[in-house]
């Protein structure tokens, strides 16, 4: 009983070392990837041309990160660079908070 609890222990420190590289590694491949997205329109917009009513959309109010860019960035592809970052980081937060809230909220045993 007590090896397993050392086991467990080991590998707790274990991947404590490694989330801060795995989320610098999905850090820089945001960053990378989200300068490789195409600037063709996507399916809904695809579509909405093909069938003649693309035209009755209207313009969606500004945002922070309008057109995939974050705003107030120097260069467009710096903007394209830190609005994947950011992306990142949003998805990381509401994974985290998930987690503890399931964490809390399971009846212990």
């Amino acid at each position: 009983m007590k090896a397993d609890a050392a086991n467990a222990t080991g590998a707790a420190k274990t991947n404590g070392r490694l989330v801060p590289y795995l989320l610098l590694l999905a850090l820089l491949v945001a960053a990378a990837l989200s300068l490789l997205a195409s600037a063709s329109p996507d399916g809904l917009e695809h579509v909405a041309s093909q069938l003649g009513f693309m035209d009755l959309a209207t313009e969606p109010a500004p945002g922070l990160m309008s057109g995939y860019q974050l705003r107030g960035a120097s260069s467009p592809l710096l903007a394209q660079a830190l609005a994947g970052i950011a992306g990142v980081l949003v998805v990381l937060v509401l994974a985290w908070g998930v987690g503890l809230l399931l964490k809390f909220t399971r009846p212990k045993s």
